[in-house]
């Protein structure tokens, strides 16, 4: 989900800003001090922040919040879960005790204000992403899907346990790397960039191993250049997937490159 809107914060008592890393695993820091668990004191504080995070405008319902984190919870119990945790959040968020200054609830709402200079890698992603996808010329896409894919460190929360709610954006943001990656790639061959194409390629193997079109990509990268030891080395590891990649290739010599070195 694409944020439209975004409140910042305009006291005149600054909060130190927030960097918030979401993507690999799960930091969250006061300028550089970063906010330990202690300071969470309990996971269900880090999760309501995180599932603020994810929603429109940072700003949730009370009622929202406590079918997200408490879903087999009904009425008070869960409405006396959310104030609890509530205070703890804010107490990690706020440490120096200037309320209403970052965390705001009313009777219905709890809502978030970032101070000025804050940054959430998730946000920096999907933005990347949208502009990319508004870009149909390879050139023009070629800055955002490098921003996207830099700040893509691996899956959403890959350090803590997966809330129900989470599940479809860790996979949402696997799949729009995914995509990202193969069409960077595809435009650095195209340009014969093949020193960032390669780094870039390795990368995206080491965060998912399984995406199988980097494979070719490296492949198509290293016999232009004439690097066929390295061919092998980029070939995928199993024969189904070598298999998918020299049916896919579609240049007949291209082909013929592969199948001699891998032979050899």
């Amino acid at each position: 989900m694409l944020h439209t809107t975004r409140r910042t914060n305009t006291a005149k008592f600054r909060q130190p800003a927030l960097t918030v890393q979401t993507l690999g695993a799960f930091r969250c820091s006061h300028d550089s001090n970063e906010i330990t668990q202690t300071q969470w004191r309990s996971q269900r504080a880090c999760e309501l922040f995180l599932l603020l995070l994810t929603s429109d405008g940072y700003s949730v319902s009370r009622e929202y919040a406590s079918d997200q984190l408490w879903p087999d919870h009904l009425g008070d119990a869960a409405a006396n879960n959310l104030r609890v945790v509530l205070h703890r959040m804010r107490g990690a968020l706020e440490p120096n005790g200037h309320l209403q200054t970052i965390v705001h609830a009313t009777h219905h709402t709890i809502s978030l204000t970032l101070p000025s200079g804050s940054t959430v890698d998730s946000d920096e992603f999907r933005h990347a992403i949208a502009a990319a996808r508004r870009s149909p010329d390879g050139r023009t896409a070629l800055p955002h899907l490098r921003r996207a894919c830099d700040v893509y460190n691996g899956y959403y929360l890959a350090n803590l346990p997966l809330a129900e709610w989470a599940i479809p954006l860790r996979a949402k943001y696997a799949a729009d790397y995914a995509a990202a990656s193969i069409r960077l790639g595809q435009i650095l061959l195209t340009l014969n960039a093949h020193t960032e194409l390669v780094e870039r390629m390795w990368r995206a193997l080491d965060i998912d191993p399984s995406i199988e079109a980097a494979h070719e990509i490296l492949m198509q990268s290293y016999a232009a250049t004439g690097n066929h030891d390295l061919v092998k080395r980029a070939a995928p590891t199993t024969p189904a997937l070598l298999a998918h990649t020299l049916r896919a290739t579609q240049a007949a010599g291209q082909r013929r490159v592969y199948q001699q070195v891998l032979s050899s």
